[in-house]
């Protein structure tokens, strides 16, 4: 008896093809800023250097229970953002794209204000939040995908407990 394939063996297949980034498992609560799959942070996993780069994203709910995590370094070219299109429609998910970085409260406001503002980090986070920085991000280093939190794009696209994670840089 042949065993299916599925939508998620499809996306590792792309992965692997690609030779890009692949995450995969169960969500853990975020926890001081950061979110957790199994035992690896997101940010440590995809922002391993802490550098900012463009990126493609595919997520997608579900995938196996167990955690699996495969780096790649390749960069995507238009084909292979097709590509990742076409295989997040099939598995019911989506790619976004954007500057993937690890941000504070502090740098938030380089990027959003540029005004000095006292010293401290109650005062800093007070300017972040006047400057749109979540409230829900607390004082912590956070993972962005432009202005957006990583946490919050995976509870609006409703992965539920796993999700399963495709990441490859763009050329700037």
């Amino acid at each position: 008896m042949s065993k299916s394939a599925t939508s998620f063996d499809a996306l590792l297949t792309t992965a692997r093809d690609l030779a890009i980034t692949v995450v995969t498992g169960q969500l853990g609560p975020p926890m001081a800023g950061r979110m957790w799959i199994g035992g690896h942070s997101l940010d440590a996993i995809l922002c391993p250097d802490q550098s900012e780069r463009q990126v493609a994203i595919l997520i997608a709910p579900g995938g196996p229970g167990a955690t699996h995590i495969r780096t790649g370094q390749h960069t995507l070219n238009a084909a292979d953002l097709i590509r990742l299109a076409q295989d997040a429609a099939a598995a019911g998910g989506s790619v976004l794209q954007g500057r993937l970085a690890v941000l504070t409260p502090a740098t938030w406001l380089k990027r959003h204000d540029g005004a000095r503002h006292g010293a401290g980090a109650q005062a800093t986070h007070d300017a972040a939040t006047a400057a749109g920085w979540p409230a829900n991000c607390g004082n912590d280093p956070v993972l962005f995908l432009d202005d957006r939190s990583v946490f919050g794009l995976l509870a609006q696209a409703n992965v539920g407990r796993t999700v399963t994670l495709l990441v490859g840089t763009i050329a700037a």
